[in-house]
């Protein structure tokens, strides 16, 4: 096994002296080598979109399903060009949002939250490798805001694909600590860019369907999509906004990443207790450890505001907020799943939180990380 290098870009203060730090890692993108890249997100594994071979290498590395489509990373509209479909009928100048397959009533979407956590399903332009997108005619394509993941897609002149920097199923890595957690001696090279912003993956909304529909939540909700598209709806299999057929079809042949597969998951069982009072929540959670203990278990727990009584050597708290702030869970869920895995436990115990806003985002990954559920009445 080689060694995997940390390459610090987060402390570089000019151009120049950014440019010096990532040489390494632009070598091995343009050589088809993986890298593994920082976002506002989540941190990428990132190789050239256009590159069969490079992407194969992703799949390869991260020990992926191969239909588990890729998102294609952009550090400007017009690279936009190399990856969507053109109009039969685009005039010679037209601007490249005019000149594209892209839906009419998407463009002011784009124009209000790119670049950022937003990623768009749009028809595929002839050539796109089929590895990209799982063989589908639409490519799941990102304008990022992180100022050094749009530097090194610059400096490559491509797009890059660019999933989450982990082995896949685990929970996604917001520091390039996690990534060498999972993918020392897998890959060349990470980009230190400090730790994510968003800390969760970025919402997926496929606009090529009528209504559009959310395909994965994240740190753009609903509500923010729904001032400019006002019929928009959020994919959920046991929601009667979609037929038995198209939710099949979606499930069968998922057009985005995170819909099929189990993901986010901790080494040890996540049990998430479900329920709507939160008083009764930490009652029924506080009394279960107990018990747990009682039988000589380790347990770790995420909490939400509250902090047990509970003091034990076999007991592990691990705050996701003190004030239930929802940004501040998303940012540290990950974080937090991984390390309470750290310490052995026998089983992770987690609390849901109100799903609306931000929180349909956590609830979807706290919901597919977990082992089982236990509903709190």
């Amino acid at each position: 096994m080689h060694k995997t290098v940390i390459l610090q870009a987060a402390e570089c203060t000019t151009a120049d002296e950014l440019e010096h730090a990532l040489a390494p890692a632009i070598v091995d993108l343009k050589e088809s080598r993986p890298v593994a890249i920082p976002t506002e997100t989540v941190y990428g594994l990132a190789a050239n979109a256009l590159d069969f071979d490079a992407c194969q290498r992703i799949y390869s590395v991260k020990k992926r399903p191969s239909d588990n489509p890729l998102i294609a990373h952009i550090s400007s509209l017009e690279m936009l060009r190399m990856l969507v479909r053109p109009k039969d009928d685009a005039q010679p100048n037209a601007n490249v949002l005019d000149a594209l397959c892209i839906p009419q009533k998407l463009k002011p979407v784009l124009c209000k939250f790119w670049p950022g956590p937003l990623t768009v399903l749009l028809p595929k332009k002839e050539g796109v490798p089929d590895v990209v997108t799982a063989g589908l005619d639409t490519v799941a394509v990102r304008f990022p805001s992180h100022p050094i993941a749009r530097k090194i897609i610059e400096l490559c002149g491509f797009p890059l694909a660019a999933p989450s920097a982990n082995l896949s199923g685990r929970p996604s890595p917001t520091t390039a600590a996690h990534v060498l957690e999972d993918l020392e001696g897998r890959i060349n090279y990470i980009v230190d860019g400090g730790s994510s912003g968003f800390g969760l993956e970025s919402t997926v909304l496929d606009a090529t369907r009528h209504p559009p529909i959310i395909l994965r939540p994240g740190s753009i909700t609903a509500r923010m999509l729904h001032e400019l598209l006002p019929d928009v709806r959020v994919f959920n299999k046991n929601s009667d906004n979609l037929t038995a057929e198209e939710t099949k079809q979606m499930e069968d042949r998922p057009a985005t990443p995170g819909m099929k597969y189990r993901h986010y998951s901790p080494t040890s069982p996540l049990l998430l207790f479900h329920g709507t009072d939160e008083a009764k929540l930490d009652e029924a959670i506080s009394k279960f450890i107990k018990q747990e203990l009682n039988s000589d278990h380790r347990i770790a727990r995420l909490t939400i505001r509250s902090q047990s009584a509970i003091t034990d050597d076999c007991y592990f708290e691990f705050p996701l907020s003190t004030t239930g702030d929802r940004e501040e869970i998303a940012r540290n869920l990950f974080s937090a799943l991984r390390a309470a895995d750290s310490v052995n436990p026998t089983l992770i115990v987690a609390q849901s939180i109100e799903e609306n806003d931000e929180g349909l985002a956590i609830m979807n990954r706290l919901s597919k990380a977990a082992s089982a559920t236990r509903h709190i009445q």
